[in-house]
């Protein structure tokens, strides 16, 4: 399929800004045939054994070409559709005075990929009472190489007339290995505690090969290799208590792990890196059950995350002049702590259910990049740094309800999401890191009301969500983007065994800093269906996005910079099924 897509990103630095506009796409073919099995063995009522794997293999043939322009300013001050005026020569040159430099690319890529795994799970009930061991062993096992190229020509500010022409070329090869076995065991301690003991050790290995080429001429100094050993333990103790209306278990985990990294010589280090961490985390897990429709339940529980190998090989990447990123061997591997609180209750005989949950999320020594910009050029250097500030918070409440006569419903939900991001931006005045705090608050509210009889079905729908993004650092590159919507849909079922359907939405987006997102569009469907030879033929006719205004776009949002893609899609078009049922259900 050929994707076409339009990007805009802003950037944050400590006393600048930059923009990068990109425009492009191609052509990607991609064919991935997979298997999967699973067994499950039980000779009796106290041995199971359960083994299951799957395996993929992914070839993906890809034909890109780009367009891409640097600002120092915001281009939406200037014309309303900047993505129109990054091409070379022409008149008028309407970004030339913010424009840092153009560039024109192909780059065309082929990549292959394998993976596999298997997990074998052996239990046995060891007595009546409770009494349980389990013993579980995991491995998997990837590789992949890919090819690309990169032919870019890049005009820069002064030198438009003069550009620079690169011819890279770019081979990788990797593989992964991961195993890891369990023992599990559970000891009755009385009527209603039991003590439960997990081990589990785990053997990670990562490799890593790229060469590059730099007009068809192998360049050593860009060209890397790495391999990373991973060996970690883990041990937990829980408490576990059990009666007809509480469930809880307590207990703590503990998480050493020792890592050895190598790679090709590098002058600033020494090759092997080899590392010991040693971190501890409680786990609770709460349920409480007062009656048979409300259930409370309380979570909390911790894990590690190594680096990936690319963050940590202290090789330049190399491929794209205007961003280069080096790796960074001292980085410490992230531990992450979360919690849930959670509370469902319903009542059949009124026709009501509630949900409502929190969750808060923390990430100590999370890998963020430190990114340093110089505007005369609009070249960007980033390395990977360890960072703590990085966490979330978010609710969530749903309320459904079920007038007495079944004739009206209704389902509300209400979100809200807080989330504080941290990272590191190269002040190059004062020659340091400046910590980039962004806090982002989001809040999303839905109510659905819906009207049904024998022969028609109606909703009408009202959506809204907004979003607070403040940058502590550069608090004037702060914005409040907010969407609201309304939707009506509507059903009529014919005694003939027709059925038609409709709905008609519009949405109102502001207060996007990318000012062709602020807009109000409108999405209309329809769709036709026709029964024929008792319900077992159907033909039906569908119509997407009559009115052909709809846009695919996503948002990105990080400490440092935020994103908004639009893509191009078929989104106007319309389906014609026929549709025959052999055996009907009654």
């Amino acid at each position: 399929d050929e994707v076409r897509r339009q990007q805009r990103t802003q950037y944050i630095y400590p006393t600048s800004q930059s923009y990068t506009l990109k425009n492009g796409g191609g052509k990607t073919d991609i064919h991935t045939p997979k298997i999967d099995f699973r067994l499950v063995w039980r000779p009796d009522k106290k041995n199971t054994l359960t083994v299951k794997g799957n395996a993929k293999y992914t070839w993906k043939k890809v034909d890109n070409a780009f367009q891409s322009a640097s600002l120092s300013s915001n281009p939406f001050d200037i014309v309303p559709n900047p993505n129109d005026y990054i091409s070379y020569g022409m008149d008028p040159d309407t970004l030339k005075p913010i424009r840092s430099y153009l560039a024109s690319s192909q780059e065309p890529s082929l990549s292959s990929n394998f993976n596999e795994s298997v997990y074998v799970n052996y239990s046995r009930r060891l007595s009546k009472k409770g009494r349980i061991l389990a013993l579980s062993f995991n491995e998997a096992f990837s590789f992949g190489t890919s090819d690309w190229t990169t032919d870019k020509e890049t005009r820069y500010k002064k030198k438009e007339n003069n550009p620079v022409v690169l011819s890279q070329a770019v081979s990788t090869g990797s593989n992964n290995l991961s195993m890891w076995a369990q023992a599990a065991y559970s000891e009755p301690m009385g009527k209603h505690f039991y003590l439960n003991f997990v081990a589990r050790g785990s053997f990670k290995r990562a490799f890593q090969r790229r060469d590059f080429y730099n007009k068809g001429v192998f360049a050593d100094d860009l060209s890397s290799y790495g391999s990373m050993n991973s060996y970690e333990m883990t041990a937990t103790a829980n408490i576990k208590y059990v009666r007809k209306k509480i469930n809880l278990t307590a207990g703590v985990s503990f998480f050493p792990r020792w890592t050895v990294l190598k790679f090709k010589e590098n002058p600033s280090y020494s090759s092997p890196v080899e590392k010991f961490m040693f971190n501890v985390a409680p786990n609770l897990i709460l349920s409480y059950t007062p009656s048979k429709r409300r259930h409370l339940s309380v979570r909390y529980n911790g894990w590690t995350a190594s680096p990936a190998l690319t963050n940590v090989l202290p090789i330049p990447s190399g491929t794209d002049p205007s961003y280069i990123r080096y790796g960074n061997p001292d980085l410490l591997q992230e531990f992450v702590q979360q919690g849930t609180l959670s509370y469902d209750a319903s009542s059949v005989g009124k026709g009501w259910g509630l949900v409502a949950n929190l969750t808060y999320r923390n990430r100590k020594n999370a890998v963020c990049i430190s990114t340093d910009y110089d505007p005369e050029t609009g070249f960007r250097t980033a390395t990977p740094r360890n960072i703590d500030g990085n966490w979330w918070i978010k609710g969530n409440f749903s309320f459904n309800k079920t007038f007495r006569n079944d004739s009206f419903s209704t389902a509300n939900t209400l979100s809200a999401q807080y989330d504080n991001k941290a990272s590191l931006l190269y002040n190059r005045t004062l020659k340091y890191d400046e910590v980039s705090i962004t806090r982002r608050t989001m809040l999303r509210a839905s109510s659905d009301w819906t009207y049904r009889n024998r022969w028609l079905e109606a909703v009408a729908q009202i959506y809204a969500d907004g979003t607070l993004e403040r940058s502590l650092l550069r608090s004037d590159l702060n914005q409040s983007p907010f969407t609201i919507s309304g939707c009506l849909s509507l059903t009529f079922t014919m005694p003939w065994n027709m059925r038609l359907s409709t709905d008609f939405s519009y949405i109102a987006q502001r207060g996007f800093i990318f000012n062709d997102l602020n807009r109000d569009y409108m999405l209309w469907n329809a769709s036709l269906s026709q029964s024929f030879l008792k319900k077992k033929l159907t033909l039906r006719i569908e119509a997407f996005d009559i009115l052909g205004q709809m846009v695919n776009m996503t948002s990105s949002l990080a400490s440092e910079s935020r994103t908004s893609t639009i893509f191009n899609g078929v989104n106007s078009y319309a389906i014609i099924r026929l549709i025959y049922r052999f055996n009907r259900a009654k």
